[in-house]
């Protein structure tokens, strides 16, 4: 997908135009960034969309992640105190449906884990490969 399809599709599904023209800029921002986008957190996109409710900051990311768009792929990171670590989708899906997340480098089951793990944007491979 390009710029110009992405922008077209966004404008026939996107009312009211203040909603549209935040969508228009993270998306114009990710594809003009597209090489250098490593880690996109909900704060970063509510800082370039110019957002500060919540619901309507998750609705932007989850329509720029969902199948219309596709331009955003949602990945997710453990953190627990300044260690740093990447989850694949398995390791999360594993652990909504159990309940339990198992540490992926210590293989011990991390207490409370809802509190430590957090989601983050990399442009989709729609995006980069173009």
């Amino acid at each position: 997908m390009n710029l110009d399809h992405a922008l077209s599709i966004i404008a026939e599904d996107i009312r009211p135009t203040e909603d549209q023209q935040a969508i228009f800029r993270l998306a114009e921002y990710i594809f003009a960034h597209k090489k250098d986008i490593k880690h996109l957190t909900y704060s970063a996109i509510a800082q370039l969309v110019d957002v500060r409710r919540p619901e309507k900051l998750l609705r932007i990311a989850q329509y720029l992640s969902g199948e219309r768009v596709k331009i955003l792929e949602m990945k997710f990171e453990l953190i627990i105190d300044d260690c740093i670590t990447p989850l694949d989708d398995e390791t999360v899906y594993h652990a909504e449906t159990t309940g339990s997340l198992i540490h992926p480098d210590t293989g011990y089951p991390v207490e409370n884990y809802r509190h430590h793990v957090y989601p983050y944007f990399v442009p989709s491979s729609e995006v980069v490969n173009r």
